[in-house]
């Protein structure tokens, strides 16, 4: 199987790559691991299987996360839940047609180049070939133990996040938690943890600027829009980025 150019990942940047590819009637394909498009905001309960949880609200609010070419619904609060951000990527998909060019349940065992092409060998013994090739996996699809790597010595229960999903309970009231790491999934684990245990310790290894989230009744981050300086050199209302 040849193809001009194939995408490795159905998340966010393959899809949208595959939407421009389109849009410049470039021939392509998306190969996907799993069953579902939407990378990590696709939620799953396997915990070898980095996704959102079940709690998970964005941390951007919705007027700096929808794409140029399509707002979000107007009922969409300033900081939408994971599933909320989930439906929008699949009525994206299926606005701009995208869902055509994904192949669903692909596990990649060996990519190789031979002259000018790419060879991407699969599980299911099929060979798919191409001359241009983009890996869209995304940051988050291996676990990072790098706790468990400067403390070899420390003998408590280890969990990493990726095996959090908060649909079943990861620690007792009794439990002392610490939670090592100062990215948005640690800040979601603190808050969590406050309530479910005796004791939460957050370790930040390289500190953290923190700010409310919002500010006069309006989302911080919004006020750094690009969208909305536009907005208002050209004299037009101010807007969210749920208006249409």
């Amino acid at each position: 199987m040849e193809h001009g150019t194939i995408i490795i990942g159905a998340g966010i940047s393959g899809i949208l790559i595959s939407k421009y590819l389109s849009e410049n009637n470039i021939e392509h394909i998306i190969l996907e691991k799993r069953n579902v498009l939407g990378g990590i905001w696709a939620y799953s309960d396997n915990e070898n299987i980095t996704t959102v949880t079940k709690k998970t609200i964005m941390s951007s609010s919705a007027g700096l996360s929808f794409f140029s070419d399509f707002p979000f619904p107007k009922s969409y609060p300033h900081f939408p839940h994971s599933n909320e951000y989930y439906s929008y990527l699949k009525d994206y998909v299926k606005h701009f047609d995208i869902e055509k060019n994904i192949i669903y349940g692909v596990n990649i065992t060996k990519i190789i180049k031979v002259k000018d092409k790419h060879e991407i060998s699969t599980d299911s013994e099929d060979v798919y070939k191409c001359t241009n090739l983009i890996i869209c996996t995304g940051l988050h699809n291996k676990k990072n133990n790098i706790f468990k790597k400067k403390y070899p010595n420390y003998n408590g229960k280890i969990l990493h996040s990726q095996q959090i999903k908060f649909n079943k309970p990861y620690c007792k009231k009794t439990d002392k938690v610490l939670i090592y790491g100062g990215g948005e999934t640690a800040a979601d684990m603190a808050m969590d943890s406050y309530t479910q245990s005796s004791k939460v310790v957050w370790c930040i290894p390289r500190g953290m600027w923190c700010f409310r989230r919002v500010i006069a009744e309006r989302p911080i981050d919004e006020f750094s829009s690009i969208q909305i300086f536009e907005k208002v050199l050209n004299g037009e209302p101010y807007f969210t980025g749920r208006d249409t």
